[in-house]
């Protein structure tokens, strides 16, 4: 195996993984900002947990100390577990994004959002698999935009990624996310398969295609089996034998006349894996 970074830790050089395994971290490895900074190689703290950390140094905190704290979770985590966990520990910056399907490492390969959010916005670091090897990097790699992110030329492998995040009050935090899942139920059609929104937004995501969709009056419009939802017009929803074809012959329809209707161009915001029989938008 290729061997691990080291982290210089007030004079002495560690693995991250040692690092974490000393301060007795779990699944998610949380430090605060300070904590890299603190603890030396003879010190008593280099054997602290991070939760007696936090217990010990949260309420030294004052409103004008802006203090980050960092999670590291892997790429094959789910992305609603992760919510989850930084909302119960009391952590702000995710919450909005409780009720996103899907694993952290599909999160940032498409930069995943919700309202003005983008996922991309609170990754400080991540390590990657290249052809050459593992790799760490920072934000910046990822040349994060709206729906997109390097990874989608490159093609290289998410293994674990580092979000910074701020404290937070855990019963605010948790009524955004139950908010924010609501507005999933009321707008989106949960009850059906899909795979989520077929269309990019349009103008870099700040005008809906579901609304261009709608203005079109292709709701509920349907080929064999799958239909533009009545509830949400940027879901292709299965009716129970929709194919693969079926979809992408309505994404052409909704194409083409929010085309000859509004002039945008629309980019499909799904990938497409295997053979059809046609499919206009697939790039070579």
């Amino acid at each position: 195996m290729p061997a691990e970074e080291k982290k210089e830790v007030k004079g002495r050089d560690i693995s991250r993984r040692q690092f974490f395994k000393e301060a007795g971290a779990v699944s998610a490895a949380v430090a605060a900002a300070a904590a890299l900074s603190v603890v030396g190689p003879e010190e008593a703290e280099a054997r602290t947990t991070f939760a007696e950390f936090f217990q010990k140094n949260y309420r030294l905190m004052t409103d004008e100390e802006k203090k980050e704290v960092f999670v590291e979770a892997e790429s094959g985590a789910l992305f609603n577990h992760l919510v989850r966990y930084t909302i119960s520990e009391g952590l702000q910056g995710l919450e909005g994004f409780l009720g996103t399907p899907g694993t952290i490492g599909g999160a940032l390969f498409n930069n995943a959002h919700f309202k003005d959010k983008l996922i991309g916005d609170f990754v400080t670091s991540a390590v990657i698999l290249t052809k050459e090897g593992r790799k760490d990097v920072d934000r910046s790699y990822f040349r994060f935009a709206y729906d997109y992110s390097i990874l989608h030329e490159t093609h290289d492998i998410l293994l674990s990624a580092v979000f910074c995040l701020l404290p937070g009050n855990k019963e605010e935090l948790w009524k955004i996310a139950t908010e924010s899942v609501t507005r999933r139920r009321d707008t989106q059609p949960l009850d059906l398969p899909s795979s989520g929104c077929a269309w990019k937004n349009v103008e870099g995501g700040k005008l809906s295609t579901g609304y261009l969709i709608d203005e079109c009056g292709l709701k509920e419009r349907s080929v064999g089996g799958a239909k533009i939802s009545g509830k949400h017009a940027n879901f292709i929803v299965n009716g129970g034998r929709a194919s693969a074809q079926d979809v992408i012959t309505l994404m052409k329809l909704a194409h083409d006349v929010v085309k000859e209707k509004f002039g945008y161009t629309l980019e499909p915001e799904i990938f497409f894996i295997g053979e059809f029989q046609e499919n206009p938008f697939r790039k070579e």
